[in-house]
């Protein structure tokens, strides 16, 4: 397969888990490590908001940086938003170009107000494993 002919939509992960903002830190965490992921989705609040997300790093620097009770934080204390998304139909040469640029491993796939999956440099390193 052609790397170059490949869009988002080819190597995302249509299993993207999602939280709300209001959701306690601690409870985002357990989350993330029940289903084995380094980044969570935040849900808009309604059709005029935007997506976030909340990484692994997010909650490390929280934790690190000293702030008592970072357990009971919540997401919206954390989280970055909005955040870069892409439409399923962009190249991964132009996600990979923006995520650079922008200094983000992964990038919520959105289609429409519709949230399809997710892309990240991982997913472009399997595809070198697998020898696309």
């Amino acid at each position: 397969m052609d790397l170059t002919k490949l869009c988002a939509k080819d190597l995302m992960h249509k299993d993207v888990k999602t939280v709300a903002e209001m959701t306690s830190v601690e409870d985002a965490v357990r989350m993330m490590l029940d289903s084995n992921v380094s980044s969570l989705v935040v849900e808009p609040n309604d059709d005029n908001d935007a997506f976030g997300i909340v990484t692994r790093k997010d909650f490390v620097e929280a934790f690190m940086s000293g702030v008592e009770g970072a357990t009971v934080m919540l997401v919206e204390d954390i989280m970055t938003k909005p955040v870069i998304t892409v439409h399923p139909d962009l190249a991964i040469s132009q996600c990979y170009q923006m995520m650079r640029l922008m200094g983000v491993r992964r990038v919520p796939v959105v289609d429409g107000k519709d949230l399809v999956g997710i892309f990240s440099s991982t997913d472009l390193f399997r595809c070198f494993e697998k020898g696309l």
